[in-house]
């Protein structure tokens, strides 16, 4: 009788402890959500009151850097942009030696990284950098190669990646120099939550960047209408359109040029702020002849 009645007891205590557990997990799991919750709101916004120029959006990513330390419980993390969006988004790290970044994209060997995270669903962790990157597209082993020197020189031994990216954009690639699936589930999904929020915020900041660039334009071609029918003298008319397109970007080096007959009349020549004397010379196959004949605006770029 009384070994019945103990082993009742025993499975009793143990149905307790079981549900004792479970409500221990139940809670934990509650308080973690919460906690993953809260910190994704404080990643919502960026503090910024234009978004013309990278530099004001500067500010608001180390701030998110800063949390983000704390949250993964490292002293190192960096946000590589890709160059496709450099115009409208910076670059932003901390912890890491101020070349690290322009190291990540000369050559866009980050843009490499960020390809390689993609390729791998968006996040990936590296245990060991010097035996990463594999599976390369062909042709970029020596990116590849630069980029393990750089994380080397940056003592980058572990590194996870998450891709900064939404449905039609990739921003580029968030950096953790440490290996976090030894963390708990909780601050794996923090990361993967708050890097999704944070690709959010910078779309959202990349159309309220296009939007304001956009209503600036239509400003400047009000203001270069005004100036234009104010003034009858040509050469006043164009350094006035010169002097309003500063205001948009770097108009250090300029020109204006007419084609007339087998000649290019250059009427108004600016080479690193300073107007040059008008010239002319022969019609070629040159860019300005190209955009002249076709109409279509033409991007050089420096590489």
């Amino acid at each position: 009788m009384m070994s019945g009645t103990f082993s009742v007891l025993v499975a009793g205590i143990a149905v307790l402890a079981i549900g004792a557990a479970a409500v221990w997990l139940y809670l934990t799991s509650r308080r973690n959500y919460r906690r993953v919750q809260e910190e994704l709101l404080a990643f919502s916004a960026l503090e910024v009151e234009s978004a013309l120029d990278p530099a004001d959006l500067r500010p608001s990513l180390e701030k998110i850097l800063e949390k983000l330390c704390a949250i993964t419980r490292s002293q190192r993390a960096a946000i590589c942009i890709a160059e496709r969006w450099r115009h409208a988004l910076p670059s932003v790290e901390r912890g890491f030696a101020p070349e690290f970044l322009n190291e990540l994209k000369g050559g866009n060997i980050g843009d490499l990284l960020s390809n390689l995270v993609f390729r791998a669903g968006g996040f990936v962790v590296y245990k060991r950098t010097n035996a990463a990157l594999t599976g390369l597209p062909p042709g970029e082993e020596e990116r590849a190669l630069r980029l393990r020197r750089v994380l080397e020189a940056a003592d980058v031994r572990s590194l996870t990646a998450v891709n900064l990216q939404t449905r039609e954009r990739n921003f580029g690639v968030l950096l953790v120099p440490r290996a976090l699936r030894r963390f708990a589930g909780s601050d794996l999904q923090l990361l993967l939550g708050l890097a999704t929020q944070i690709s959010l915020t910078l779309d959202n900041y990349v159309l309220m960047n296009r939007a304001q660039r956009r209503t600036k334009e239509y400003e400047l071609l009000t203001q270069i209408g005004q100036v234009v029918s104010s003034h009858l003298d040509p050469d006043q008319v164009l350094r006035a359109i010169h002097e309003e397109l500063g205001r948009l970007f770097d108009t250090s080096t300029f020109y204006v040029a007419f084609l007339e007959g087998d000649e290019l009349r250059y009427e108004l020549e600016v080479e690193e702020g300073k107007i040059l004397p008008k010239r002319s010379r022969k019609v070629l196959n040159g860019v300005s002849e190209l955009i002249i004949r076709t109409g279509q605006p033409v991007l050089v770029t420096s590489e």
